[in-house]
């Protein structure tokens, strides 16, 4: 396998058991395994772990289960494939992986977030650009152009948001690109949001390629983004 989107496909689906490979990421640089958990970030302080149940928030109560039935394969590897095959892009790469789940009450839940965090190595940090009104998207991990980077999205309860896992791709594509290739391939219903910022234009779109119990979504960046641009406009919390 020699394209962009094999070696994406390559990058985002091993196996939990076999993810010391994952060393060879251009993204995630600190990955470790230890049985059949991966966890991501600092070998001692990671950020968080995935196993073939689910998908841990270090140090808290959270725990985004996956039915027995979907853990031989929970990532859906073979929808994720068609989707990334069908971007046909040469220029994508992962920017970061993460999580959502509503919490009791947001503010409550990111100053948890934010004291475990502060008692590791890694900073935590939020997105300005996000839907404050209604959602939060809080990160954690390394702001550098290729540094490691896990993100949580708090919807609040009124959204009704299904929890899910994540993964978030750059791409060199067009916003009209995406959503033609997405909507040839898999429906005109598969896409179910846009980050749109004034002045810009989209430059993210996103979508459920599978359920496993959980939403498996895939943020897909356009080439109005800028992956540098983004991370420098993180604030620390």
């Amino acid at each position: 396998m020699n394209t962009a989107s094999e070696k994406i496909y390559q990058n985002i689906t091993q196996n939990l058991t076999d993810v010391a490979r994952l060393d060879l990421w251009d993204i995630w640089k600190y990955v470790y395994i230890s049985q059949d958990i991966a966890s991501i970030g600092n070998k001692k302080n990671p950020i968080a772990s995935f196993c073939t149940t689910g998908v841990f928030l270090a140090n808290t109560d959270h725990h985004l289960e996956i039915p027995e039935s979907q853990r031989e394969d929970p990532l859906r590897r073979d929808m994720l494939w068609q989707v990334i095959k069908s971007l046909e892009t040469n220029k994508i790469s992962l920017n970061h992986a993460g999580i959502g789940y509503t919490p009791e009450n947001i503010d409550t839940e990111i100053e948890k977030i934010i004291g475990i965090v502060k008692q590791s190595t890694h900073k935590i940090y939020e997105d300005p650009t996000g839907p404050e009104a209604d959602m939060r998207w809080v990160f954690i991990g390394d702001t550098t152009d290729h540094g490691p980077m896990f993100e949580i999205v708090l919807p609040e309860k009124k959204l009704n948001m299904r929890p899910h896992m994540q993964f978030d791709i750059d791409t060199d594509l067009s916003p009209d690109e995406v959503q033609e290739r997405i909507s040839e391939n898999f429906g005109d219903d598969m896409l179910d949001w846009d980050l749109d910022i004034p002045g810009v234009g989209r430059v993210l779109s996103m979508g459920t390629y599978a359920n496993t119990g959980l939403d498996m979504r895939i943020w897909i960046g356009t080439n109005l983004r800028s992956r540098k641009t983004h991370r420098e406009s993180l604030v620390e919390l």
